[in-house]
């Protein structure tokens, strides 16, 4: 079931965050604060469409992701917070445009929270959800993510359903969704090496197709009105004009659910061969103190 989405008012800058997108936090008036991806960003604005249609079809599958809003900027509230903008390369500033911007909930209540876009490979089997990382894998196939999986991190309270108590462990979140259906181009190309973790281990040491049968079952149970459903949630000044490659591309989507256990198998197989080659590789020793 795919959900309406909240439009919250931006109040104030908390600051900018680092990447492409030259994305901003941003304190709304839910008392909550948001990542923010503009209209106008660096990457072009078919990203937005991307990361709305992206985080409503993880929910809709089970996969840990923030919670996401519409964010709405006015002339007032930009003009009051002139640090907000997006340079370009000739080190312009430009203003985002007032309307409705893209924005992806910063976890915890204030934008104190800490939180990591990385875990040491020692630390991935202390994971609340690891499993989502199989989800996420036939997903990113499935999608077309032309980028490596990205991911957050945070202490969270968790709850065991079969031991009925609660714990504070790493939760992870996918976010930076921008790069599905190959970004901007709005296409589907297969490699297996698009949307892979940077750290290989999370799949497991030898991951085989039957592990991501739940997976696959769960986004292949998602339907036609579904998937109208994702195109009417997207803001039409997002996609003026472009509403007939925007339908295509999901109609791609939906007929591609059918392919993805063989997408898997060719990551699969490139997963295998990269293990052997690295096993393979000769130990490098340290050069001795002078």
């Amino acid at each position: 079931m795919i959900s309406i989405l909240p439009v919250v008012r931006a109040q104030t800058l908390v600051r900018k965050m680092r990447g492409e997108a030259q994305s901003h936090l941003i304190a709304a008036d839910d008392g909550r604060c948001y990542v923010v991806k503009f209209f106008n960003n660096p990457q072009g604005h078919r990203i937005l469409a991307n990361e709305l249609i992206s985080s409503l079809l993880l929910r809709a599958v089970g996969i840990h992701t923030p919670e996401i809003a519409l964010i709405a900027f006015d002339k007032q509230i930009l003009s009051e917070n002139p640090e907000i903008g997006i340079v370009s390369r000739r080190k312009d500033v430009f203003t985002p445009h007032p309307g409705l911007h893209f924005g992806s909930r910063y976890p915890g209540s204030t934008g104190n929270l800490a939180v990591y876009d990385f875990l040491p490979a020692a630390m991935l089997s202390e994971l609340y959800n690891r499993n989502d990382f199989m989800g996420i894998l036939a997903f990113d196939k499935w999608a077309s993510n032309a980028d490596g999986r990205q991911a957050i991190f945070h202490r969270g309270q968790t709850t065991s359903v079969a031991f009925a108590f609660s714990e504070r462990r790493w939760v992870a979140q996918m976010i930076d969704n921008g790069s599905m259906f190959q970004g901007e181009d709005w296409t589907f190309l297969d490699s297996p090496v698009q949307g892979l973790y940077v750290h290989p281990a999370i799949y497991g040491s030898r991951p085989i197709l039957q592990d991501f049968d739940p997976w696959i079952e769960r986004i292949s149970r998602l339907d036609a009105d579904t998937f109208n459903a994702l195109f009417d949630a997207v803001p039409a000044a997002w996609i003026l004009g472009e509403e007939k490659e925007l339908s295509g591309v999901l109609g791609q989507l939906q007929k591609r659910q059918e392919r993805i256990p063989h997408l898997l198998k060719e990551t699969l197989k490139y997963l295998r061969v990269r293990s052997k080659r690295q096993a393979r590789a000769p130990a490098v020793n340290p050069l001795p103190l002078p």
